[in-house]
């Protein structure tokens, strides 16, 4: 810039010596040196242009100076991350009271169909943010683990990711781990075992069907429960069957192999595990024909015995871990024992006896009389095909 201003008074110069004479030559120059202002506003262009460049050369420099101190306000909050990635199930059940209390639920429409009782997600988003303090992206990750965990599901598709969007999700209720372990609890496994009556003292069982071939012996009883149209069935079984081929079957694997032995049985799995002994399974039947499909949500919990023998105990629960789903039809399961003992013969070979003791309410139009009828052939039948597998 400078020199360019420079060359334009030598030229001023040159024509004033032409037209004017040397004279006024002087009073020309004079008259057009660059006066203070000027020679201000020069250098404030010249050090804009110079910023310019060196800002060009050395971008990345500036850029990671501008962002550090850009984020300094993000990276103070950042401290609560690992807390927010790490939410404890104890933390995650008190959100969610909290959460339950401070968004509106009620019933709300879409594309003319109504959803009882929802929320909208973006709603949810907003209050997380505000309640933890912390930016979007961490408010939508709490929201998933809640989510996971069962205490809302979308209104449709109970799959679906939490997101900041115009969704309906629902609460739920999730057990604590206690209310759980209280389901299956000890004292309850042996009022189970008592009103089984394996030693057959009382008259309350009626002996209904017989089996025997060269896997097993069996027997099936069913008994009226006071009050109600369902009756409970109970089978036992003497078996060449070892017990650990059993076990595996009946609870290790349960939800993978429960295909092997029930043709029905189309897929399950374990939606939460307490420990080795208990957790909580999701059984899907189809019976076929006219009838709909049928699922079970189940507390399982394995007892295993000082004498070697092993107690498997089912219970049907309510939890926002698998919400009823449209088009199937949630049964209801007050109870489901095996008693499984090992035993042997005067000749020390190996057996075991099997005591299984159901009730079971499928649900559906299908009346209570003819699930009567069909209990005890289902229950001897079961039994027989566990047998089979685990005697291949």
């Amino acid at each position: 810039f400078k020199r360019t201003l420079l060359r334009g008074i030598t030229t001023s110069n040159r024509r004033a010596s032409k037209f004017f004479g040397t004279t006024n030559k002087a009073r020309f120059v004079a008259e057009t040196k660059p006066s203070a202002a000027l020679l201000a506003t020069s250098f404030a262009v010249g050090a804009s242009v110079a910023f310019i460049l060196l800002a060009k050369k050395y971008s990345s420099v500036f850029v990671t100076a501008f962002a550090q101190v850009f984020d300094m306000e993000k990276d103070s909050s950042s401290t609560d991350a690992p807390a927010l990635d790490q939410l404890s199930p104890a933390k995650l059940r008190k959100i969610a009271a909290e959460m339950r209390k401070g968004v509106e639920s009620k019933d709300r429409t879409y594309h003319l169909v109504k959803y009882a009782n929802c929320f909208i997600a973006s709603d949810g988003v907003a209050w997380l943010q505000n309640h933890l303090a912390c930016p979007q992206d961490r408010a939508v990750h709490v929201g998933q683990q809640l989510c996971d965990a069962g205490y809302f599901k979308h209104v449709v598709d109970l799959d679906k990711p939490f997101a900041n969007d115009y969704l309906f999700f629902r609460f739920y209720d999730v057990p604590t781990d206690e209310e759980l372990r209280g389901l299956v609890s000890d004292d309850w496994i042996a009022a189970c075992v008592k009103t089984m009556d394996i030693e057959q003292k009382g008259s309350e069982w009626n002996l209904e069907k017989e089996l025997a071939n060269s896997l097993l012996e069996a027997k099936a009883w069913s008994r009226v429960v006071p009050g109600q149209d369902l009756k409970a069935f109970k089978v036992s079984v003497r078996s060449k069957a070892k017990m650990d081929a059993l076990i595996t079957l009946l609870h290790d694997q349960m939800t993978e192999r429960h295909g092997e032995w029930n043709p029905t049985y189309t897929k399950g799995k374990v939606l939460y595990k307490l420990d080795d002994d208990t957790n909580v399974q999701w059984w899907v039947y189809n019976p076929g024909a006219v009838l709909s499909k049928r699922d079970f949500v189940v507390v399982r919990r394995r007892v295993v015995n000082e004498d070697g023998s092993v107690i498997l105990v089912d219970r049907s629960v309510d939890t926002g871990l698998k919400p009823e789903i449209d088009g199937y039809v949630r049964c209801d399961l007050p109870y489901n024992v095996r008693y499984i003992i090992p035993h042997k013969d005067k000749d020390g070979e190996p057996f075991t006896e099997i005591h299984y003791m159901n009730k079971t309410d499928i649900g559906g139009w299908i009346p209570k009389s003819v699930v009567n009828s069909a209990n005890a052939d289902v229950s001897v039948n079961e039994l027989k095909h566990i047998v089979e597998v685990c005697t291949k």
